[in-house]
């Protein structure tokens, strides 16, 4: 499952309220990749009867999610979801270093 938000947050602020949110909702983290101080990506699993409390603890931390009010899957099983999130700022992106292909 993909969801995207947007934050007017700063970065690093915003990152570690996604993880409390993800870890209230008995899930875990799995991976995470940060694109410049523009967007970010966190993979996690979650029970998936505890997205709709996710989409609400985000909502209130100011973290919008884009295009996804539900319906959200029914059930406990396990879901595996990755998370975009846009940063809007009205600062320049931040170069991250790409390394070199051999």
């Amino acid at each position: 499952m993909r969801l995207e938000a947007v934050t007017r947050r700063e970065q690093a602020p915003a990152l570690h309220d996604i993880a409390e949110a993800i870890g209230a909702g008995g899930g875990w983290i799995v991976n995470h990749q940060l694109y410049s101080n523009a967007m970010a990506m966190v993979a996690f699993a979650l029970p998936g009867d505890a997205l709709a409390a996710l989409s609400a603890r985000l909502g209130e931390a100011g973290i919008s999610l884009v295009g996804q009010g539900g319906p959200w899957p029914a059930g406990p099983a396990e879901r595996q979801v990755q998370l975009v999130v846009t940063f809007l700022h009205g600062g320049p992106d931040l170069a991250r270093p790409v390394p070199a292909f051999g």
